[in-house]
């Protein structure tokens, strides 16, 4: 990633700050700033204390949410309730990867008797929604696309990334 600057903290102090791709430290966070956005990690200096905390708008609790532990970022959401709901413009996305160009794309869905689907596929976020609706999915959500876009089976890429990627979804047997 070069279009943006990424913080790392580890231990609850800057460690790096940096415009390639950063290691995530087992013991910390990056911070990824983007955009007009990236301006804001002027505030970071390395060796400073760095600490965060989850803030629910409108005074609500936390509710779900404080009971998450790790979690990953994705969309636009491409089925709801077996009918396809793509609109990523008014999810609030505005890169035109997203928006509409084709690509590879890595999606997660549900079947409405609780079947986990995973696929790649190449297109447009709304032909996904088509691929996963006849993959049989109810629910379904576009994770990500081009070159972070991969898929591992059984200690074999079936889609190799075209990048290194920082997070990726796990499925693992129960033991």
């Amino acid at each position: 990633m070069h279009d943006g600057v990424q913080i790392v903290v580890s231990h609850g102090t800057v460690t790096r700050i940096g415009r390639d791709s950063q290691i995530i430290p087992a013991d910390g966070y990056v911070i990824y700033f983007r955009g007009s956005d990236a301006q804001l990690a002027k505030r970071f200096r390395v060796g400073r204390r760095c600490a965060f905390r989850i803030v629910a708008e409108g005074g609500r609790g936390l509710g779900f949410w404080a009971r998450v532990r790790e979690a990953v970022g994705a969309g636009p959401r491409l089925l709801t309730d077996g009918r396809v709901t793509v609109d990523p413009v008014a999810e609030g996305f505005r890169d035109p990867k997203i928006v509409r160009l084709s690509l590879a794309r890595s999606m997660v869905g549900l079947t409405a008797d609780g079947w986990l689907i995973l696929a790649i596929s190449s297109g447009t976020v709304r032909e996904m929604a088509g691929v996963m609706k006849a993959l049989g999915a109810d629910q379904a959500m576009n994770l990500d696309s081009g070159g972070s876009s991969g898929l591992w089976l059984r200690g074999t890429y079936l889609r190799t990334p075209g990048r290194l990627i920082s997070n990726a979804l796990l499925i693992q047997e129960k033991r």
